[in-house]
């Protein structure tokens, strides 16, 4: 990015503008191509994205036919000598000239001396022809701007491989693998074709987006058109009872309102379900929609936060390069901690890098130990985000696997400027900084992802791109405050304090991250994940309310019973220590332990109900249950009497038997006397 933004004609401030635009319209595409995807199809936000990504790519890869000045030919005796000046580049057309750089505080930058017999320099100087940078502004605005479909994608693979989680976290971690094998594995490649000319690695991007274009045209399919391997394992059975969902839904007018809405989740639900029974398939999705928008969920929200924390520490903007004072370099690196801070760290009069004669040679060496630190970073990372991450989660879970992950990673982070005098000291902290981060952003993923989909059915994809704006704000925000921290001059205690700072950042983010994990396992549509087509069958049929929302109201109910002012309160004195231990006892015995056993719970249940509920439970609940034995309502002495006196009128206006109102009194005080 910076040697071909010089060559075009771009000051440091538009190089590093490149970068902004390029954050700041991705942000944009946040906003509006996961709800593409999710109101229009993934399918057709992808061609869109890579379409628009083609032509971006193109306007960067010709954004230097638009920066050409004049050239002009100089033509040297043996002996003769030309000054450089900044913003000439000369090339030696013929003959012998020697280029030597210039150390110092002059306007000058080389000295140009032809050597035998002379020779001819080409040579161009800078015109002020602005047209390769405004042309190369646009190809990184577009890019950014095609750019949002990381969390299209996230969404999609998680809403494919439902509910089975093992293939969830395995093609998440495939995702996130061919992620991290590009960035190391791709650049050096880049760099072999950069030899033929700088523009090129553009070109092979366009063609590359072109071949995808190509590809997603002819064998992508959005989910609802899959008729592969389902959701649940079986060919030919469309996977997603999600998918069902959202095609009710859709047929559902918006003026009907949320009570429309809801009867048909229930309708579509209890069909599938009884579907699913019928092939012994565990129904696992939300019972109703979650009509909260992904904005304003807290959770989300509070990821947000903690994905700024992290990538305001591990992202990479290009770099800033200065030109160096008569003492030596000073900042040319980049701006934002682990690619920031090291090349700014390897500046360092320790590490031996710096050439105080060649400005070029000082860059050269930088940009080698530069990338020669990132090898084991990559290799590190790739290994551990594959085979060391799956193998270590299947032992210790993905969770506990995030947070060894984590704790190592803001460990290094914080000793890079304590700890690291040589260039192998870093070589060996970055490499397990590599292991750290290997282990903790695969957990990430999949848990994330699978809460979208259940809280969120309807805009996952939006759901999964809200925390990506943390990312996004991180990276703008990251180059101004490691920045600040680390200053213009070289200052060893503030490089030192600049690392501690991403070492604290990075760990505040994980503790964010781990908080969000621990309210997702207690949100309710986590917990439905375990529910049986019978118990969901039962939900819908008798309009149960969720377990969580059903104690809490009668939790409440019950402090209003005992609480003076409150529309239930019932009156007791519970300023008597013998009344608060009376209705203690009452409340424990009111609902009796129940055997675990389905045969076992089923019995005490109707001899619960027998002692507190009414025929009308009995009847229902023998109705669902023929084979428990029916047990004789428990009645009071008054109550059996009324009902003998009953049953004796029927038989008397049944057999036609008088009988005395005597004797039919007298069974009823006989029935009502107290036992003694």
């Amino acid at each position: 990015m910076v040697p071909y933004g010089q060559q075009i004609g771009a000051s440091t401030a538009e190089i590093a503008g490149f970068t902004t635009v390029r954050f700041g319209m991705a942000v944009v595409s946040l906003l509006w191509m996961p709800r593409l995807a999710d109101t229009k199809g993934v399918k057709l936000c992808i061609l869109i994205s890579v379409f628009g990504t083609a032509i971006a790519y193109g306007l960067q890869g010709n954004a230097y036919l638009f920066s050409g000045c004049e050239r002009q030919l100089h033509s040297m005796p043996p002996g003769d000598s030309m000054n450089l000046w900044a913003g000439h580049e000369c090339v030696v057309v013929n003959g012998t000239v020697g280029i030597v750089e210039t150390i110092g505080n002059s306007s000058e930058v080389g000295v140009a001396t032809a050597l035998g017999s002379g020779g001819v320099l080409e040579c161009t100087e800078d015109c002020g022809n602005k047209g390769g940078v405004y042309v190369m502004m646009a190809g990184r605005a577009l890019a950014g701007f095609f750019g949002g479909t990381q969390p299209v994608l996230r969404a999609y693979v998680t809403q494919i491989s439902l509910p089975n989680m093992a293939l969830v976290k395995l093609r998440s971690t495939v995702l996130f693998a061919s992620m991290q094998a590009g960035n190391f594995a791709l650049a050096p490649i880049a760099g072999v074709i950069s030899r033929f000319g700088l523009h090129w690695p553009w070109y092979v991007s366009t063609g590359v987006a072109v071949l995808c274009l190509v590809f997603v045209t002819a064998f992508f399919k959005n989910k609802e058109e899959s008729s592969g391997v389902a959701e649940f394992g079986t060919p030919g059975i469309r996977s997603a009872p999600e998918d069902i969902l959202m095609q009710g839904k859709k047929k559902v007018d918006a003026e009907e309102g949320e009570q429309a809405l809801h009867q048909l989740d229930r309708g579509i639900l209890f069909k599938h379900c009884v579907q699913l029974q019928a092939r012994q398939f565990v129904c696992r999705f939300p019972l109703q929609l979650d009509l909260t928008m992904p904005c304003k969920d807290k959770i989300l929200l509070l990821m947000l936060l903690a994905y700024w924390c992290v990538f305001q520490c591990v992202a990479a903007p290009w770099l800033q390069a200065e030109s160096l004072s008569r003492k030596g370099p000073v900042a040319c690196g980049l701006r934002q901690a682990l690619i920031l801070l090291l090349p700014l760290l390897l500046e360092y009069e320790s590490f031996g890098l710096m050439d105080p004669t060649s400005l070029e040679k000082s860059r050269e060496s930088l940009a080698a130990a530069t990338s020669m630190v990132m090898v084991p970073h990559g290799i590190a990372n790739f290994a551990m985000s594959t085979v060391g991450f799956l193998i270590l989660s299947s032992k210790i879970g993905d969770r506990a696997t995030m947070r060894v992950g984590a704790t190592l990673a803001s460990a290094l982070l914080c000793f890079y400027g304590y700890a690291s005098s040589e260039l192998w000291h870093l070589l060996v902290l970055h490499g397990f900084v590599g292991v750290g981060l290997g282990l903790m952003v695969p957990a990430i993923a999949p848990t994330l992802q699978r809460y979208n989909t259940l809280a969120h059915p309807e805009k996952t994809s939006q759901a999964a791109a809200l925390p990506l704006f943390g990312m996004q704000l991180g990276q703008i925000v990251g180059p101004l405050l490691f920045g600040l921290i680390t200053g213009d001059a070289q200052d060893r205690s503030r490089m030192n304090l600049a690392w501690l700072v991403a070492g604290i950042s990075f760990l505040v983010g994980m503790l964010l991250m781990d908080f969000c994990f621990t309210l997702i396992s207690r949100h309710p549509v986590m917990r439905k994940l375990t529910y049986t087509p019978e118990q969901i069958k039962t939900m819908l049929e008798t309009n149960a309310q969720e377990e969580e929302v059903f104690v809490d109201d009668m939790c409440k109910l019950l402090r209003g019973m005992l609480t003076q002012g409150s529309p239930e309160y019932r009156g007791i004195k519970l300023w008597s220590g013998v009344a608060q231990r009376f209705v203690a006892r009452v409340l424990r015995e009111t609902i009796p332990r129940m055997r675990e056993d389905p045969e076992g719970h089923l019995e005490d249940v109707a001899a619960w109900i027998a002692k507190v509920g009414t025929d009308a439970d009995l009847d229902y609940f023998h109705a669902k249950f023929p084979h428990i034995p029916r047990h004789r309502r428990w009645q009071s002495d008054a109550y059996v009497g009324e009902h003998q006196f009953n049953d004796d009128v029927a038989c008397i206006s049944g057999t036609g038997k008088a009988r005395s109102a005597a004797t039919v009194s007298a069974r009823i005080q006989n029935a009502t006397s107290p036992v003694l």
